[in-house]
């Protein structure tokens, strides 16, 4: 005993000394028994400690590392946020609204659609960005500007890619200045439309203060404050569907179902409204800037920034010292070595009379990223677009159309029919008085606010993506006041237009209009973004040296000739020789990727056909009617999506697949004549096919302002 005293603990002493005793009374014949029963007790308690610590051992390590992996993943987090901003804008409210007023639940497969879209789309233009060092406009200039044979010709095309660019962050922009002007119209009545609209106008004097020149540590630390408070708001508003659908109480069986393929979605205008989904959740002007967002090192650390500095022994000097500084919402480095040949701290080649505009030097990478630099980028960047694209492209989008489609398509709990009639198709007016009434007032200004502010941080972002384009096409400098002024002083012309000869229907329609347009606009942004994603010589990379070539490389012009032409060979091998990694798209990749392209351009091409036949018949009866009466005296409005809302809380599952117009005459002939006769005097002038389009016919005496000032 005294031997062992020394080696195990007081507590396992006196256990051991009582379990030599214990045996003692046993026979003789039972003690070789009860020792080895002992030893198996004794065995069995080790190996439960050993497995015992090795599940908490591995325990703390998996804990340990997915802490590790989350904080990795924050230096990360910024290009998604980013980019959700242009997916919860005004125009996914208008469009949302709409297509839920009009088509109740169906077009949530839409949403879903143009989610999925939206997020591998993104996908490719971080992978752009982080293995070339350009973005999307880069591209585009560096292989169409300078060719050898066909200059003229390629550089047209180019310029033809930069208005295309440049008219959908207009048409942003004007989308979002509709939403501010409707959000200041709800929160202050008085205030006519016209009016809001001017006050929109002022947000270039929020620019200015944020952006009041290029950034500098201090605005870049106020852009971020500003995008949590614009994300607080736009969580408000995720709160306030939440409750708005509970309190609604929607048929979730049908909502469900919503996700699934529908013939609704492109009968009547469904093609129409599907366009606008998709227009206003796959945003050109995101792809461009997702792209210039991907091209940062978000994973060094200041410890490798100094160690990089001492190792090129170069002198630096703070970014905050020199007038060219970087890019918009670009991470804000310490210091620049100088010499490094970054676009915006590069000395400019010319500058006009007033330090506004300036054109830079031909586009070249600002890193040289390596293949460990890639590898460790594209998997960050890839779940941060994906998760923020989820969380707010696809929930938001789904709960405002849930709550249009329940308020205005299906009937609610407790109302009548006569009520839901009585409510304007779905629009941002709509919204809010749905929201006051049902939940309460104070939640009905929450919107309103959150509407404000969504289009304010859209229209930043609108912003940024014009510098990129600007930068990126024609190597042209702008501030952030210049460009924002311009922006907005081209979009406010038929923002005021329509807001004082239309009013809030008017602002709606262009609302919605405004993101058909995008729509219309999206293939010939995505289209080159498949070229050069799946052109082996941009997304290979070296280990250690550039993914793209610099502009001095006497084969660049070589390596980026075909970046355009790789539809005819899309499934070119990638390079294999060694210490070479290619992030070239897989067969299945560009697969995927062109069958989105074609999607939309079939949707589109099926939209301007349906717009181009309902014309057609519009302008028959038009030419019709003008036989017998003056084309002053004539109001004809193509209501297909009301009559089929109507008709489905008659008679829900009822097939709404006609078009229906309503026919408004004015004239002097109706008078002291009965409704009968005057519906015959107007049918003896339409055919059998127009006499069935119509939904409804309007005959008056007098105009309705004659008839109030009578």
């Amino acid at each position: 005993m005294n031997a062992t005293a020394h080696i195990l603990p007081e507590g396992m002493l006196s256990r051991f000394s009582m379990e030599l005793d214990e045996p003692s009374k046993y026979t003789l014949a039972q003690q070789p028994i009860a020792m080895m029963s002992l030893d198996r007790r004794r065995s069995d308690s080790a190996q439960e400690d050993d497995e015992s610590y090795e599940r908490r051992r591995d325990a703390g390590s998996i804990a340990r590392t997915v802490f590790e992996a989350l904080r990795a993943h924050t230096k990360f987090i910024g290009p998604g946020i980013v980019m959700s901003v242009a997916f919860i804008d005004v125009g996914n409210f208008a469009s949302a609204l709409g297509a839920g007023a009009s088509k109740g639940y169906s077009p949530l497969f839409v949403i879903l659609l143009a989610s999925v879209m939206a997020i591998y789309v993104q996908i490719l233009a971080c992978r752009l960005g982080v293995v070339s060092g350009l973005d999307l406009a880069q591209h585009c200039r560096r292989s169409l500007y300078n060719r050898p044979t066909y200059t003229m010709a390629y550089r047209s095309l180019m310029y033809l890619l930069w208005f295309i660019n440049e008219a959908a962050i207009i048409l942003t922009d004007l989308a979002e200045l509709l939403g501010s002007s409707i959000a200041i119209n709800l929160m202050a009545p008085a205030i006519p439309l016209w009016a809001a609209s001017l006050i929109s106008f002022a947000d270039v004097v929020i620019v200015l203060f944020f952006f009041s020149d290029f950034p500098s540590s201090h605005v870049n630390r106020s852009v971020h404050a500003f995008e949590l408070v614009v994300g607080s708001m736009v969580l408000i508003v995720f709160v306030c569907f939440i409750i708005l659908t509970a309190r609604i109480q929607p048929h979730w069986g049908d909502v469900f179902k919503g996700y699934l393929p529908s013939s609704n979605i492109i009968r009547d205008d469904g093609l129409y409204i599907s366009v606008a989904i998709i227009g206003a959740v796959v945003m050109p002007h995101s792809i461009v800037l997702g792209s210039k967002l991907a091209t940062i090192d978000r994973g060094s650390t200041e410890g490798d920034k100094t160690k990089l500095e001492a190792t090129d022994g170069l002198q630096s000097e703070p970014v905050q010292s020199g007038r060219h500084l970087p890019a918009l919402h670009m991470p804000n480095p310490r210091t620049i070595p100088q010499g490094l040949t970054l676009p915006s701290a590069r000395s400019a080649g010319k500058t006009s009379r007033f330090g506004f505009l300036e054109r830079t030097t031909e586009p070249r990478a600002d890193r040289a990223p390596t293949i460990e630099f890639v590898r460790s980028h594209l998997p960050h960047v890839a779940t941060d677009i994906a998760l923020s694209l989820i969380a707010f492209a696809l929930v938001i989008n789904s709960l405002i159309l849930i709550v249009a489609g329940a308020a205005f398509y299906h009937p609610l709990a407790g109302q009548t029919s006569d009520a839901i009639q009585g409510v304007q198709d779905g629009n941002l007016f709509s919204a809010y008085g749905l929201i006051r009434d049902t939940i309460g007032k104070a939640f009905g200004y929450i919107f309103a606010i959150s509407l404000l502010f969504s289009g304010l941080s859209a229209s930043v972002t609108a912003t940024l993506a014009g510098q990129v384009v600007g930068e990126g096409f024609l190597n042209l400098k702008v501030r952030p006041f210049v460009r924002r002024l311009i922006t907005r002083g081209i979009s406010i012309i038929p923002a005021i237009v329509v807001s004082a000869s239309v009013g809030a229907s008017g602002l709606s329609t262009l609302l919605v209009a405004s993101q058909v347009a995008l729509s219309l606009i999206l293939p010939f942004v995505i289209w080159p973004l498949l070229c050069f994603t799946s052109n082996a010589d941009i997304m290979t990379i070296s280990d250690g040296s550039t993914a793209a070539p610099t502009a001095e490389s006497s084969t660049s012009h070589g390596r980026f000739r075909n970046a355009l032409a790789r539809l005819a060979h899309p499934f070119a091998p990638a390079s294999s020789k060694p210490g070479r990694a290619s992030f070239v798209n897989s067969p299945a990749v560009i697969i995927i990727g062109w069958a989105i392209w074609a999607i939309i351009c079939i949707c589109n091409l099926g939209f301007a056909s349906s717009r181009i036949t309902m014309g057609q018949l519009e302008d028959t009866m038009r030419a019709k009617l003008t036989k017998r009466f003056q084309p002053e005296q004539l109001r004809i409005t193509n209501d297909s999506a009301a009559h089929a809302g109507h008709a489905a809380m008659r008679a829900p599952g009822a097939a709404t697949g006609e078009t229906h117009f309503t026919v408004e005459i004015v004239s002097d002939e109706f008078d002291g004549k009965r409704q009968m006769q005057r519906h015959r005097l107007v049918y003896e002038a339409l055919s059998d096919e127009l006499k069935a389009g119509l939904h409804a016919l309007v005959l008056r005496t007098k105009t309705p302002a004659e008839m109030i000032k009578s």
